[in-house]
């Protein structure tokens, strides 16, 4: 092996190591990505899986879920704000036995200005429930099968 073969070996021994630090560095960045997102979205994660069909495509969804929401700028409520909006929400479950058309009109004020209040858009109720449809869904699966469970 002359000099120049040498060097071409090494050249090419030296690429093929970057060529597999690279693929170990993306397959630990996907699986870090994987982690957080999944002690982010916790059980929506798995919901999300089974309704893509793989994770890869599921992680794509939940981080442009994620990306969409550090768009709006939501903060935490105040102290004094979180204060009122539970006694407000204590008032209105007070109200609904005596009068539930009232008590929801009451529950969809306060929603709206919980959410004024944290930084949320306040488009109508269709653009509300876009944002936060993947989340009532599951919540929704989650009181069914409760339900389901304690009536069966």
């Amino acid at each position: 092996m002359n000099s120049s073969q040498g060097m071409t070996f090494v050249f090419a021994m030296a690429a093929v190591a970057a060529v597999a630090v690279l693929a170990i560095a993306y397959a630990l960045a996907r699986k870090r990505r994987s982690q957080r997102l999944r002690e982010r979205f916790g059980p929506e994660y798995d919901q999300v899986v089974r309704q893509e069909g793989n994770a890869r495509k599921a992680e794509d969804v939940l981080a442009f879920r994620e990306k969409r929401r550090r768009k709006f700028g939501i903060r935490s409520s105040l102290r004094a704000d979180r204060a009122s909006f539970l006694q407000r929400w204590n008032y209105i479950q007070g109200r609904f036995v005596e009068d539930p058309n009232d008590a929801v009109i009451q529950a969809e004020g306060l929603i709206g200005d919980i959410m004024q209040a944290r930084g949320y858009p306040l488009g109508g109720f269709e653009q509300r429930a876009e944002i936060f449809r993947p989340t009532i869904r599951w919540q929704l699966g989650v009181t069914v099968r409760r339900t389901k469970l304690q009536s069966g």
